[in-house]
């Protein structure tokens, strides 16, 4: 009995020591996490601070043509954040603008630091690396992103494709071109929005994708001609137009779209035949590519597209027709008696629209065209009474 009181008391012991222990690393953690906290509140506070002040000055900058000189960043937040405002206002900046802008870094440094976060492991750190070096054109990196276009990671691709049009134009355009084409890497919008981003003339570059055996390429191609309104691809779209996959047909009308109303009549033939298609997606842009061509073929046409089985055909034939003039309106109250219900309804439908919301009576200068439309309107709402 003596020998238990003493190892009780050394139990006891332990356990408030270990207590104490306890108590003073949390009371270290507490207090080295508040540190923390507030490192980071004022660092945040300071940063923000600085920020404010570097985008007042490149501000300024801009503004005054550049004779406003800026002061050397001192210090490393000074210089991220620096660099960071720069890359933000970048889109405002021409390069000698951002060549001067970079020597007050340390253009060398900075260099380096971006060529080793591209080769960093990280993807992420990658993919900014990347994107910063297009918005500040660094062409020393050139030979490591034509290494990452080969790169599975959709988003990763499509960033360095990005840079790579920012830094060298159409230089590298095909190879651009050739690698989203391959393994579905690239959705075609994003792929028409990286080639709209080059300068200048880029007709020989088309020529060559239309020639190559890639429908996705072919598809993007003939939709940059009517973006950029190149009549060099009308040979192309009257060929395309009778492509087996509708995707191509519609690019084609796209294409045809962006070039607007070119009056050359086997062009516009070619184009017409797509008002039958199988289709009705075809047939939509059909209706909406006759919103631009202004003939009496293209009214011909949309009298018979008003009457198309699907709705929304019909619905843009109806809206090309009134497009097409005083003709197209005479057509559209014509149809106002058709036995087709589905024309009847969307010819009503459209002329009820211009009236209310575009003061359609008003527009017309013909008054026999004015008080037939008044007629026919007042027949049809008698009969939908």
């Amino acid at each position: 009995m003596r020998m238990g009181v003493p190892m009780l008391k050394i139990i006891e012991n332990y356990i408030v020591y270990v207590f104490l222990v306890m108590i003073t690393v949390n009371v270290f953690l507490f207090l080295l996490l508040l540190s923390k906290k507030i490192y980071t509140k004022l660092s945040i506070r300071k940063k923000k601070v600085i920020q404010e002040e570097y985008e007042k000055s490149l501000a300024t900058y801009i503004a005054t043509n550049e004779k406003k000189e800026l002061t050397k960043p001192f210090g490393f937040l000074e210089r991220k954040i620096f660099f960071e405002t720069v890359i933000k206002y970048s889109s405002y900046l021409d390069g000698n603008s951002k060549e001067r802008l970079l020597n007050l870094l340390e253009k060398e440094k900075l260099i380096n630091y971006i060529q080793r976060k591209i080769k960093s492991k990280n993807p992420w750190k990658r993919k900014i690396a990347v994107y910063q070096a297009g918005e500040i054109g660094i062409k020393y990196v050139v030979p490591e992103l034509l290494k990452l276009l080969d790169s599975n990671d959709r988003e990763l691709v499509y960033i360095t494709s990005r840079t790579l049009i920012k830094i060298s134009n159409d230089k590298y355009l095909k190879n651009i071109l050739v690698r989203i084409s391959k393994g579905n890497i690239m959705e075609k919008p994003n792929a028409i929005a990286l080639v709209d981003m080059v300068d200048g003339d880029i007709t020989n570059i088309l020529e060559e994708v239309m020639r190559l055996d890639s429908t996705f390429l072919n598809a993007i191609a003939l939709e940059i001609y009517g973006i950029r309104q190149y009549e060099q691809g009308i040979k192309w779209i009257k060929q395309m137009v009778y492509h087996p996959l509708k995707e191509v047909r519609i690019s084609a009308l796209k294409g045809a779209i962006g070039l607007g109303d070119i009056s050359e009549g086997e062009y516009i033939n070619a184009l017409l035949t797509l008002s039958v298609d199988e289709d009705w997606e075809v047939r939509v842009f059909v209706a909406k590519l006759l919103k631009k061509i202004k003939n009496a073929e293209s009214i011909s046409t949309l009298e018979t597209m008003i009457k198309d089985p699907n709705w929304f055909v019909r619905h843009n034939a109806g809206l090309a027709l009134i497009k097409q003039g005083e003709n197209g309106l005479r057509s559209l109250i014509d149809l106002l008696s058709s036995e087709d219900v589905f024309a009847r309804d969307k010819a009503w439908e459209v002329l009820q629209k211009e009236m209310v919301f575009h003061k359609l009576l008003a527009k017309i200068d013909d008054d026999e065209l004015r008080e037939k439309l008044m007629e026919k309107t007042a027949m049809t709402q008698l009969g939908e009474n």
